[in-house]
C-alpha cells in the first residue's frame, strides 16, 4: 500500500515558482517566399506531369493488349 500514497507536499519558494520571460528569437525565415512558393508549384506540376503521361502510356497499353487478336 506504500505505492499508493501521494507524495509528502513540499511548499516552494517564491523565487523557485517565478518563471523567466521566455526569450523568443526573431530570425530571418531561411529562404524567401516566393523561392518556396515557386519551388513547390514547380513540384507540383512536375509531379503531376509524370503522373499524365505514365498514366496515359498505361492506358495505351492497356488498349493495345485490347486491341490485339
Amino acid at each position: 500500500m506504500v505505492a499508493l500514497r501521494r507524495p509528502a507536499f513540499e511548499p516552494r519558494t517564491e523565487e523557485e515558482t517565478v518563471f523567466p520571460a521566455p526569450q523568443v528569437a526573431h530570425s530571418l525565415p531561411r529562404y524567401p517566399r516566393w523561392a518556396v512558393v515557386s519551388g513547390v508549384i514547380l513540384y507540383c506540376s512536375v509531379f503531376w506531369l509524370v503522373v499524365w503521361f505514365a498514366g496515359g502510356w498505361v492506358l495505351s497499353l492497356i488498349h493495345n493488349v485490347g486491341a490485339s487478336p
